[in-house]
């Protein structure tokens, strides 16, 4: 009944609210405060096929061409940070030359006008999560990543990283 309305207003469908998360025990990194080194150190600890997941944001002309020609089809669902309206999104390959471009972005871009909320996925699971990307909450970081990578990723970051439940 109320599917019009949903999609005239551009709310996300509970498809797209129940996607896929973090849930469970996790590691908890501290806002890293250089959002570029954090992008290109992930490069490290990520297995080969990854894909981050940028959600909202308020990109301009420049910044939406770039991360438009960065980003690859929609292969999986991940649970929204922003409800309404409807976020604009990119699934971008975690390569190391992406992961440069991606850092190249946050140096020379205010971070909101990149994402709100970043993820990264593998294998249908959520390995990265962080809503609120880019202000002071956390990252979670799944503990299907190996831990001294994660531990590794904290120090370049100048981070501290402790055991946590999402």
């Amino acid at each position: 009944m109320w599917a019009w309305l949903r999609k005239l207003a551009k709310w996300p469908s509970k498809e797209d609210l129940g996607a896929a998360r973090l849930l469970g025990p996790c590691w908890e990194m501290t806002t890293p405060l250089d959002q570029a080194a954090f992008v290109r150190a992930l490069h490290a600890l990520l297995p080969r096929g990854a894909t981050l997941y940028l959600q909202g944001g308020n990109p301009g002309l420049e910044v939406a061409r770039c991360l438009s020609g960065l980003a690859t089809m929609t292969t999986f669902n991940v649970a929204w940070g922003t409800a309404a309206p409807e976020p604009l999104v990119w699934h971008v390959p975690a390569t190391r030359a992406k992961l440069e471009a991606l850092a190249a972005l946050f140096v020379d871009h205010a971070p909101h006008e990149i994402c709100d909320h970043f993820h990264v996925y593998h294998a249908r699971r959520v390995l990265v999560q962080w809503y609120d990307a880019l202000s002071t909450d956390p990252v979670l970081l799944s503990t299907d990543l190996p831990a001294a990578g994660i531990q590794a990723l904290a120090e370049r970051c100048s981070c501290t990283c402790r055991r946590a439940t999402a």
